[in-house]
């Protein structure tokens, strides 16, 4: 579960390496936000001489929580950190590669794109 102020970690090669959750979309009562789910975040840590800049406000989509979500086959998942990806404007992603798993909820939802950039699904 993620809401407003979470620290998230970066896992694409965008440039950035740490945003933080200023907006959950979905509604203006909405406060957590799960797997598969857009946020908006600005951008805490970044690495030099990349296109992204600290302080960025973008668009981004959550392919790991550390909060354990349930499957309808009865597995129940959860990982190690809260992890993102950076979405554009258009909503496909700015990076070309996607580091660590990510949950096969995302690929199931509306991103196939993530799935073909993901190394591994679970």
């Amino acid at each position: 579960m993620i809401q407003v102020q979470s620290y998230l970690k970066v896992v694409d090669n965008s440039g950035a390496k740490l945003s933080q959750c200023i907006k959950v979309l979905g509604g203006s009562k909405r406060r957590y936000a799960s797997v598969g789910d857009t946020v908006v975040v600005a951008i805490k840590s970044v690495v030099p001489g990349r296109r992204i800049k600290k302080g960025e406000v973008r668009l981004a989509l959550i392919v790991r929580t550390r909060g354990c979500s349930r499957r309808v086959d009865g597995f129940s998942v959860k990982f190690d950190e809260n992890a993102v990806i950076l979405l554009g404007d258009s909503g496909m992603p700015i990076g070309t590669r996607i580091f660590g798993p990510i949950s096969s909820l995302v690929a199931r939802k509306k991103y196939p794109r993530v799935y073909s950039l993901s190394s591994k699904v679970i």
